[in-house]
């Protein structure tokens, strides 16, 4: 099975309205979180801000003064959860490098 990883930083204020959205999509785990780093970076949103990256559900949410950025990696349905877990493990890790 050939998989194509995707990321999706999206940036909403209070009031629900979005302010940023951006996907990467690549074969490589370690090239779409080396271009959601780079979103992250376009929002303001630095290493400081977040201790620790902890998906839930695929998703994970960072607090950012006014407003929720919500960092999303999407991979096939038919992948075991196990292994579903393991690379959203290792999405965090390569994220954390880039920062």
């Amino acid at each position: 099975m050939e998989i194509f990883h995707k990321g999706v930083v999206r940036a909403v204020d209070n009031g629900g309205v979005e302010k940023f959205h951006e996907s990467t999509s690549d074969r490589s785990l370690w090239v779409v979180a080396k271009g959601v780093t780079g979103y992250l970076r376009a929002n303001d949103v630095v290493k400081d801000d977040v201790k620790t990256l902890e998906f839930n559900d695929l998703q994970a949410v960072i607090e950012k003064s006014l407003r929720k950025v919500l960092v999303c990696i999407l991979l096939p349905p038919q992948m075991e959860g196990e292994t579903r877990e393991m690379l959203t493990r290792e999405f965090a890790v390569f994220i954390n490098q880039f920062w």
